[in-house]
C-alpha cells in the first residue's frame, strides 16, 4: 500500500462509459456489489454523486475533465461517510491519442485527521483542552488591538491555583490532573 499510494480503481473512454473498475474502488466508494453487476454507467455515476458532500462541484470538475481530454487533475473530495478520498485524473493515450481517463484514488482521511490532531494540540493544552500559552498570546495580542481600535473595554481574569504543588506531591498527579480539568470545565 505505502509503494502504490494510487490504485488506479476506474477506467473510462472519451464519452464517459465506465470501461472498468475494480474491488478496492468498490470498497472505498462503498458501492453495493449489486450495483456493480449491473454495469450501468449511470447508476453508478449517479452512486459516486451522492456519495460525495459538494455533488455540484463534483459534477462540474467531471464536466470538465470530459471537455479538455488531455487535462491532468488532482482534485480532494469529501464523502458523506466522512471519508477523505484523493482523485487523481490522467488522459488515456494509445498513439499518442486519447482514448479515455483512468482514476486513481487513495483514502486520506487518516492523514487529515492527524493534520488536524496536530493542528490543535500545538495551539491547546493536551490535559484541559484550553487555550496554551502559545493560543493565549495570541488572543490577547488580538484582543487588545481591538479594543483600542475599537474603543471598547477589554478584561483579562488571572486565576491562581494556590498550592497546587502541594496537591500534585501530596495526592499524586493524576488527582492533580483531575483537579485541572475540574477548574477548567468551570
Amino acid at each position: 500500500s505505502t509503494l502504490f499510494p494510487y490504485t488506479t480503481l476506474f477506467r473510462s473512454d472519451l464519452s464517459g462509459r465506465i470501461r472498468n473498475c475494480n474491488q478496492r474502488f468498490a470498497q472505498m466508494w462503498g458501492v453495493p456489489p449489486e450495483l456493480l453487476m449491473q454495469r450501468n454507467d449511470d447508476a453508478l455515476l449517479d452512486w459516486m454523486r451522492r456519495s460525495v458532500v459538494d455533488p455540484g462541484a463534483y459534477m462540474r470538475r467531471l464536466a470538465q475533465l470530459e471537455e479538455a481530454t488531455m487535462l491532468q487533475s488532482s482534485d480532494v473530495l469529501q464523502l458523506h461517510s466522512g471519508k477523505v478520498i484523493e482523485r487523481v485524473s490522467l488522459p488515456q493515450l494509445s498513439r499518442g491519442r486519447p482514448i479515455g481517463r483512468v482514476f486513481s484514488f487513495r483514502d486520506i482521511t487518516e492523514k487529515i485527521e492527524a493534520g488536524q490532531r496536530i493542528e490543535t494540540l500545538s495551539y491547546t493544552d493536551a490535559l484541559t483542552g484550553l487555550p496554551n500559552r502559545r493560543r493565549l498570546a495570541e488572543r490577547i495580542k488580538l484582543s487588545l488591538a481591538t479594543p483600542a481600535r475599537d474603543q471598547t473595554p477589554l478584561a483579562l481574569l488571572l486565576l491562581n491555583l494556590d498550592r497546587f504543588k502541594h496537591i500534585n506531591d501530596t495526592l499524586g498527579h493524576a488527582f492533580g490532573d483531575s483537579v485541572l480539568i475540574d477548574v477548567a470545565e468551570r
